[in-house]
């Protein structure tokens, strides 16, 4: 090793006195000096048996007489093989020189770079660093020369943290969804999917199943109503009849709750090294419910005898307010979508241990009929219901490794589901516990 180390050194010693230009065979023609680096492949089972690396040399051309001649040809040849550079066999893959023509030639010097192809052949020789050199073809050994420098494609070990990144990756997740309005209230998000990538060749599948508690109030709105309230239930709706016109204001707060089993089937795509990118189709069905608090103020009751005209309008038995002038009652209202589109999902590895999940989601909603109990709520209030309607669905995370097999991941979900209703999101912080570490829970 000391020996061959010894020649190396001395080879590349002579290389660089002698690296004044000169012609080589072809007139006008000159090899800069230089130096590269390439591997070469180490054999293995079921590795490839050669391979090609282009070596970038440079050359400069000018015109030595008064008129130039015609095309020049600039082909390459391989000498100066180190001992073990012999079982890897360099050999060049250019079929012809490369021609310039003669009008290119100036007066002065100029310098061009020429990718040069090298096949090189698999070898079992891992431990030293070979050599060998390119001149123009037909030069001497004293001509300008590029020294090229070889070192055997080992695998590279990585100390790296865990790639959560196209990988089957099973989440069991248990986050706390947070309200950042004036309540600043928490509730629950709970999340179990399966990430499996290599379905089938460049084929994989999203699915899994998901429960939000969005803690924002979903909507938020006043209305106002006049309503015809008899005094005394069993009253006769004729004519002199006494009643009660009210004229109330209601003020509407509504928390949704929802359940989502979706399926996404994807292509993958890789960008880069940190980016993927996964077109995907949508399906989920979802789960709805909406629990509606009302709180109902009387701002004005008169007491009124009906007319002949007033006996075709609509009357209350009871009265909501009895002896107080405000009242609070609650509605429940559930439904279930079907939900069908397309999306894309990009994983970005901005670091160690870590993954970005960003995903959007577009499509059509087809909604289910109505279950709802309590109070009836305003006829504006789900007006699309049984109908076709648009959706969107945009999903962020961000997930890092801590210990073991769990995870810290701080997302946001932002939908919406119907036309008719403002858009829900919840922002989450919640453990993310790996698949080696549920085995552990059930054992």
């Amino acid at each position: 090793m000391k020996l061959h180390h010894t020649k190396l050194c001395f080879f590349l010693f002579v290389s660089f006195l002698t690296c004044i230009p000169r012609l080589g065979s072809a007139q006008n023609i000159a090899l800069v000096p230089g130096i590269s680096t390439t591997k070469f492949p180490v054999s293995r089972a079921g590795g490839p048996t050669d391979t090609i690396q282009c070596i970038v040399v440079k050359v400069e051309y000018w015109l030595s007489s008064p008129a130039a001649g015609g095309p020049v040809n600039i082909a390459f040849q391989i000498v100066n093989l180190s001992p073990g550079a012999g079982a890897i066999s360099p050999t060049i893959s250019m079929v012809a020189g490369l021609n310039i023509p003669g009008f290119n030639f100036r007066d002065k010097h100029d310098t061009m770079e020429i990718r040069v192809p090298i096949r090189m052949q698999s070898t079992t020789i891992v431990n030293n660093i070979e050599y060998f050199s390119i001149q123009l073809n037909g030069s001497s050994a004293g001509d300008p020369s590029h020294i090229v420098l070889m070192q055997a494609n080992l695998p590279i070990t990585s100390s790296q943290g865990k790639d959560t990144s196209m990988k089957k990756e099973y989440m069991f997740l248990n986050a706390a969804n947070f309200d950042f309005d004036a309540s600043n209230s928490i509730s629950y998000l709970g999340h179990i999917s399966a990430f499996v990538p290599d379905l089938y060749g460049r084929l994989g599948l999203n699915a899994g199943i998901m429960k939000i508690n969005f803690s924002n109030d979903s909507i938020q709105t006043t209305g106002r109503q006049m309503s015809n309230v008899l005094i005394k239930p069993l009253d006769p709706i004729a004519e002199g009849t006494k009643y009660l016109r009210q004229f109330n204001e209601s003020d509407y707060v509504t928390k949704y709750v929802m359940w989502s089993f979706y399926f996404q089937p994807f292509l993958k795509f890789k960008l880069s090294d940190k980016l993927e990118m996964l077109p995907h189709l949508h399906y989920e069905l979802q789960l709805n419910k909406w629990t509606t608090d009302v709180t109902r103020r009387n701002i004005q009751t008169d007491t009124m005898a009906m007319s002949a005209e007033d006996v075709n309008q609509a009357y209350s038995v009871i009265n909501d307010f009895g002896s107080a002038t405000s009242v609070k009652f609650r509605s429940n209202y559930s439904w279930v979508s079907h939900n069908f589109g397309v999306g894309s999902i990009f994983l970005v590895k901005p670091w160690s241990g870590s993954k970005i999940f960003v995903q959007f989601v577009g499509g059509i909603s087809l909604h289910e009929k109505k279950v709802q109990s309590g109070k009836i709520l305003p006829g504006s209030f789900f007006r699309n219901a049984d109908k076709l309607d648009l959706f969107y669905l945009t999903r962020i995370y961000l997930q890092q490794e801590l210990v073991g097999n769990l995870d810290a991941v701080l997302g946001l979900n932002v939908q919406r589901f119907r036309t008719d209703v403002v858009a829900n999101y919840a922002p989450y912080l919640g453990i993310n516990i790996g698949l080696d570490g549920l085995k552990k829970l059930v054992k």
